[in-house]
């Protein structure tokens, strides 16, 4: 019903309820409210029929996570490659609908294969070597630092997307492509960290360890990004197509190579080891904090419930008011402020002195040293003129390149729109209207930058 509801009555009949745009915010969330609630329902219910003994809890609801992030890292992927190229819009949601409908008739089926079984009735069975018992901590205490880490996990989602919506020039394919690496890394340490986390003798020590170092590489990569040498080999290829006007365009004759480049190296080195290290932490979690099979899946549920509020908050403070009031750097460098208050909670609570003070060291020094706005994004622009011009906020990055003596480039998230002076096409396509129509009296201009089609 989606595509009806949300394009076909929403968009087409009713797009007057859109303005202004806190409404526009209340329709969205009560449209989506329904299929998200049942979405966010699967894995506890999921958790409540698989686990039946706490000592494994954590591989059990790591794998079944993992298995989860790698299907909607699939789906991220499938949807702008090849099921909306194939049947549209409508084809993709329908696909997706069918993909339900063939888990609901599985289930199904499962449940008739398995009646009369349930998890008290099931006769046990000898699992691995569940390991040593877990120093315990209250759960009010997980619950607020995997909320924590739901804040920084979906900020840093929106500063990555930022840099790689300028870094590769991003087409309709871009976000789904960058979704899905985010996804599958996530999904892989998941699945590794259900076997890891057996061995956890102190879940608390290397959660907040690994949140440390998710947020210490974020800051490295930037920094690296930011200065290396342009002329390094196969870096300088970089440097060279940030420069370009429009970027790729899919279907040349270098298309194969150019997509791996920007569209499996870059978001591979930008994020890659990040995300895994964001999915290894979920089954460390689970298995500090699962200590009863009859409360598994209810602990499963407040605990996601807490990180995707997380998520939600950091979503709508960078989205709609850091990347404005800080941007992109001054973003990351509050983040890695969060990732120090991580180790201080290690520091205190844990009392691993070494471990933590150097992770909060390092953290600090990093912070420190980050690059201003516009070196970054100079950098990004594939220019070194300190007489760029670079401006952020919420919706875009926008710059004006010198493209020669006397002539300038406008720019926005990475891609050439217009030239200063102006003149040329875009004078001639502004000009249209006013030659074709006997009596204009209201006029629609769109146009970016330099103000040639308003002219």
């Amino acid at each position: 019903l989606s595509a009806w509801i949300y394009y076909d009555l929403l968009y087409l009949r009713a797009g007057w309820l859109y303005a202004p745009a806190w409404r526009a915010g209340v329709l969205h969330f009560l449209g989506l409210l329904l299929p998200t609630t049942l979405m966010g329902m699967t894995l506890p219910f999921l958790v409540r029929a698989m686990v039946r003994d706490v000592g494994t809890a954590g591989r059990t609801i790591g794998s079944l996570s993992g298995v989860n992030l790698a299907g909607a890292a699939a789906g991220a992927l499938a949807a702008p490659w090849f099921l909306i190229p194939s049947g549209g819009i409508r084809g993709a949601v329908l696909a997706a609908a069918l993909g339900n409908a063939a888990a609901a008739v599985l289930a199904l089926a499962l449940a008739r294969w398995t009646v009369g079984a349930s998890p008290a009735s099931s006769p046990p069975t000898r699992g691995p070597d569940p390991g040593p018992e877990p120093r315990r901590h209250p759960f009010g205490l997980w619950v607020a630092l995997y909320a924590a880490s739901g804040f920084v996990a979906l900020s840093l989602e929106i500063v990555w997307f930022r840099l790689l919506d300028i870094a590769v020039k991003s087409t309709a394919f871009t976000f789904g492509t960058l979704l899905s690496f985010y996804l599958a890394g996530s999904a892989v340490g998941c699945l590794a960290g259900a076997f890891l986390a057996l061995r956890q003798k102190r879940p608390l020590r290397a959660f907040l360890a690994i949140q440390g170092l998710l947020l210490a590489y974020a800051g490295a990569v930037l920094i690296l990004l930011t200065h290396l040498p342009t002329g390094l080999p196969f870096y300088d290829w970089f440097f060279g197509y940030w420069s370009e006007g429009m970027g790729l365009t899919l279907g040349g004759s270098r298309e194969l190579g150019q997509i791996l480049r920007l569209y499996v190296v870059l978001p591979s080195l930008l994020f890659g080891p990040p995300t895994v290290l964001m999915g290894l932490s979920f089954p460390i979690l689970q298995r500090a904090v699962q200590d009863e099979v009859r409360t598994s899946g209810w602990k499963v549920g407040i605990l996601q419930s807490a990180n995707i509020a997380g998520c939600v908050a950091g979503s709508l403070v960078v989205g709609l008011l850091s990347l404005t009031w800080l941007g992109s750097t001054g973003t990351l460098r509050a983040l890695l402020l969060v990732g120090i208050a991580f180790a201080m909670v290690g520091f205190r609570v844990e009392g691993d002195r070494r471990t933590f003070g150097a992770l909060g060291a390092v953290l600090l020094t990093l912070a420190l040293i980050l690059p201003d706005q516009d070196l970054l994004f100079r950098r990004l622009h594939g220019t070194a003129s300190e007489t760029t011009l670079i401006d952020e906020d919420a919706t875009a990055v926008g710059a004006i390149v010198s493209s020669s003596p006397g002539r300038w480039a406008v720019f926005i998230n990475g891609k050439a729109h217009s030239w200063i002076p102006f003149g040329g096409v875009h004078s001639q396509l502004g000009a249209i209207p006013a030659l074709i129509h006997p009596a204009p009296r209201d006029v629609a201009i769109v146009g970016l930058g330099s103000g040639d089609t308003a002219w």
